[in-house]
């Protein structure tokens, strides 16, 4: 039955490949029409993506995931995925839809998803009002990689921040109003978040109707947004952030978050999951710069109050280890459930500590290869020392056509965040056709 599943996917595998080969020898003439506004739209993209993984056997996380059925050094992974996104405009009214479809073939036998990324109704009665309902993403922040003041969206994939991922149910609204003087721009933007039983699940606690509300202004040639979070759902939060152009080619760009009453979870020394109230603050500060030879940087830095410190991340470590030699003593797998849901609820955040670094330098068809742009992106933690390292090339060798090879390796030492990560390394090629 393996070996059948195995090949049907291979054969689609061909299928696709064949049919993207098909487009060489499309038209590239400009057509204005394409690029009008249309009553009814529909797009997307279908992708393969074959992936090779190395695991970091002994690992605290690979026996905490893995301990009934351990993978081993090397594993494969095959995946199918389709995004289609629809747009339906009638006078004041917009219907928008994008949908994520994904078929994988892996570690766990072969497994489906189907999800409803965005999904709203919006309505502009007023060229400077509109109001928006259902599922959205709102990408707040200016950060490129991590963003302290994106309260109401999921965390950014730290391999691929600008990948596309799932939004929260909300109701908003947007006014905005343009100016001649210094303040150029103002903009309000009030958000009501439920989180009730079956929506919004894993923002937060349930039963609860929260606020969120963000006033950006364009002023002296300067983005900036205050942003505010309050409910019961969530801790309150409020922030701010800035992005400006310095020069043509150099662009700065901050944010800082403040939570008066921050509950932080942690294992403490006593190897028990203590709680404690801290005053919690987030900021980053960024760069981005484009040389002349079309290499872009992106650089930035940090902090997170709110991260663990090198003995609780120890304490947290030691705390797997401890039910995980228990279970091969006895295979009684209680304490690895629990520190499952520990895991998941208290130690899940994208970035653990508190001090990063993000560097990523990207080089626009180098060497004159057409339509090549290969990248080099570096996470490094600053507090114990490991680091994230992801190379990407990506080939765009006709119009709608991508392929992608893109690592991701990890360093570090034992009790270290990378460095206790279920894999060290992995690769995959992507092949994507966008229509």
């Amino acid at each position: 039955m393996r070996k059948i599943k195995i090949v049907l996917i291979l054969a689609c595998l061909i299928f696709i490949s064949f049919n993207f080969l098909s487009f060489a020898d499309e038209d590239y003439n400009f057509d204005v029409s394409k690029y009008t506004k249309k009553p009814f739209e529909i797009g997307g993209n279908i992708a393969v993506i074959p992936s090779l993984l190395f695991f970091n056997e002994g690992s605290s996380i690979y026996n905490l995931k893995y301990y009934s059925d351990l993978p081993g050094f090397m594993y494969y992974n095959l995946e199918t995925s389709l995004q289609l996104n629809s747009s339906l405009r009638w006078n004041i009214f917009k219907l928008y839809a994008l949908g994520n479809a994904d078929v994988t073939y892996g570690f766990h036998g072969l497994n489906y998803t189907l999800k409803l990324f965005e999904g709203y109704l919006s309505v502009r009665p007023l060229d400077y009002l509109s109001f928006d309902l259902g599922k959205e993403i709102t990408k707040w922040g200016k950060g490129y990689v991590y963003n302290p003041v994106s309260y109401i969206d999921r965390p950014k994939d730290v391999s691929d921040p600008e990948a596309t991922f799932e939004g929260y149910t909300i109701f908003s609204a947007d006014y905005i109003k343009s100016f001649g003087g210094l303040l150029q721009t103002i903009a309000f933007t009030p958000v009501l978040i439920p989180v009730v039983k079956g929506l919004n699940t894993g923002f937060g606690k349930e039963g609860y109707v929260n606020f969120a509300g963000k006033l950006y202004l364009l002023i002296f040639n300067t983005d900036v947004d205050f942003v505010t979070f309050f409910g019961k759902s969530k801790e309150n939060s409020f922030g701010f952030d800035l992005s400006k152009n310095i020069l043509s080619n150099l662009e700065i760009h901050a944010e800082a978050s403040y939570t008066p009453d921050y509950e932080k979870a942690y294992i403490d020394q006593n190897l028990v999951l203590s709680n404690k109230t801290i005053t919690n603050y987030d900021a980053l500060f960024g760069i981005k710069y484009l040389t002349q030879s079309e290499t872009t940087l992106i650089f930035e830095y940090f902090h997170k109050n709110n991260g663990f410190d090198s003995e609780e991340m120890s304490n947290y470590y030691s705390y797997i280890d401890n039910a995980y030699n228990n279970y091969l003593i006895s295979t009684n797998d209680e304490p690895l459930k629990k520190s499952n849901f520990i895991t998941k609820n208290y130690y899940s955040s994208k970035f653990l500590m508190k001090d990063y670094l993000y560097l990523k330098v990207s080089q626009n068809e180098p060497f004159n290869i057409l339509h090549f742009n290969p990248s080099l992106a570096v996470v490094f933690n600053i507090d114990d020392g490991s680091s994230m390292i992801i190379p990407t090339f990506n080939y765009n060798p006709i119009t709608n056509l991508t392929f992608k090879l893109n690592s991701t390796i990890l360093l570090g030492k034992n009790y270290t965040e990378y460095g206790e990560k279920s894999k060290i390394a992995s690769f995959s090629l992507s092949v994507e056709k966008y229509f």
